[in-house]
């Protein structure tokens, strides 16, 4: 049943003072509610920043469309999801079962068919998103994993300094393979038949990924270091988890490197998104997983002694090593199942509630505790179903997720179709 009745397409909200950014709103036909209009991402007085900021704002892409947006009446546009999961059952197992037929060659294919399922049943202010990137595109990305894995395990099970050059070569291609198929798939992204774009050089996101390809070759040629050359000094293995403990402090620094990259350079349109988030948090977000998952194992590792003790009592004697194996992948797999859904939630909420431009902004509103409830239950229904209950899984987790964004414009949405310049168009359609 469709659980987006109730939901809107586009919501408009009538602005109190049109000359003081800031100033409440009131939503028409509801005296009741009020929100208030937050200032523009990058803006001189943009409330994230705290006090003035002096930093300019990143100018809209292409460079002055003011001739083709107009300030309009502030309107919020929520993100509907309106596919059923009796409709994405019969569709995924199919591709599944071609998947299994064909040993896995038909994989990008699957890919390919899914993404499009959920893309198509996707809406903003009533025009739905699609994906019509080119199949061969995501058979060279496969080919590019399955060969550079292949490699790494085929030179590691020969040598160790064949194995550590072949992952040298895998830390310095990545940046610019990763590069290049997220401008893939955001180009292939449509909203009411026009391209979204990412618009940044390859030099640049080389340029933002340069500490993961530093400390990956760093950690490669040490590992190999102290487990050949050095292997006979007593200080290699505290050496190796020094190193490891540096990379972990260091991983926050790099994953807001590529946030930032990857936000900043996404163009809707005429606009030309910026990026809020700081240094800071994604520490703080990073932090937080951490905590989280430690008292998880913390109470994962209690269960696991109160078994073996349990079964001490029972049965007088200590507890099989096939049965400690089995209870301690079992209690892994519960740890991952709670803290992966915990640390997607916080992600998405600071990534997109810290992403906008003058003229438009995103807001995500996603409740993290109620969203991993929601995982932990389909953890269960996917062991008890055996799989099989993955397309209702799939399509609730989806709705929970993108249902919790909305976008709030300045411009009507008529207004920014127009001034997207280059609209794509089906084939059939262009004769």
């Amino acid at each position: 049943m469709n659980k987006t009745g109730g939901r809107s397409a586009v919501r408009v909200i009538r602005l109190l003072e049109p000359e003081a950014p800031g100033r409440p709103m009131q939503a028409m036909g509801d005296a009741s509610s009020s929100i208030a209009w937050p200032e523009p991402v990058g803006s001189a007085r943009d409330s994230a920043a705290g006090e003035l900021d002096t930093q300019p704002c990143a100018p809209e892409w292409p460079r002055a469309p003011r001739e083709h947006l107009k300030r309009a009446e502030v309107t919020e546009w929520p993100v509907t999801f309106r596919a059923e999961a009796a409709d994405y059952a019969p569709h995924w197992w199919r591709q599944a079962g071609r998947t299994v037929l064909t040993l896995g060659l038909y994989a990008p294919w699957a890919h390919r068919h899914n993404r499009r399922f959920f893309l198509q049943h996707t809406f903003v202010a009533g025009r739905r998103f699609d994906h019509e990137q080119p199949v061969a595109t995501e058979v060279v990305r496969y080919g590019l994993w399955l060969s550079a894995a292949l490699g790494v395990l085929a030179a590691e099970g020969g040598a160790p300094l064949a194995g550590a050059l072949a992952l040298s070569l895998v830390w310095l291609v990545w940046p610019l393979w990763l590069g290049v198929v997220h401008a893939q798939t955001v180009g292939a992204l449509r909203w009411g038949r026009r391209p979204l774009v990412f618009h940044a050089p390859w030099w640049r996101v080389y340029r933002q990924m340069s500490p993961w390809v530093v400390l990956g070759l760093g950690l490669t040629w040490l590992a190999w270091w102290l487990h050949g050359p050095a292997a006979q000094h007593a200080w290699a293995t505290p050496a190796l988890a020094l190193a490891g403990v540096m990379a972990v402090a260091l991983a926050p620094l790099a994953l807001w490197r590529w946030w930032a990259c990857r936000q900043w350079h996404l163009g809707i349109g005429p606009l030309k998104l910026t990026w809020r988030g700081s240094v800071a948090d994604v520490y703080l977000l990073v932090a937080r997983v951490g905590l989280w998952g430690l008292a998880l194992a913390l109470v994962g590792a209690s269960i696991h002694a109160l078994a073996q003790g349990a079964w001490a009592l029972l049965v007088q004697r200590g507890m099989p090593e096939g049965v400690q194996w089995a209870l301690a992948m079992a209690l892994s797999c519960a740890w991952g199942a709670l803290v992966w859904p915990y640390a997607q939630g916080h992600a998405q909420n600071l990534v997109w509630q810290n992403t906008g431009c003058r003229y438009l902004r995103f807001r995500s509103r996603l409740n993290v505790m109620a969203y991993v409830a929601l995982r932990a239950r389909h953890s269960l229904w996917l062991l008890g179903t055996l799989g099989l209950a993955w397309p209702w899984v799939a399509v609730a987790a989806r709705r929970m997720r993108l249902e919790a964004v909305t976008v709030v414009a300045r411009v009507d949405p008529a207004d920014l179709r127009a001034a997207w310049r280059d609209p794509a168009l089906p084939r059939q359609a262009m004769h």
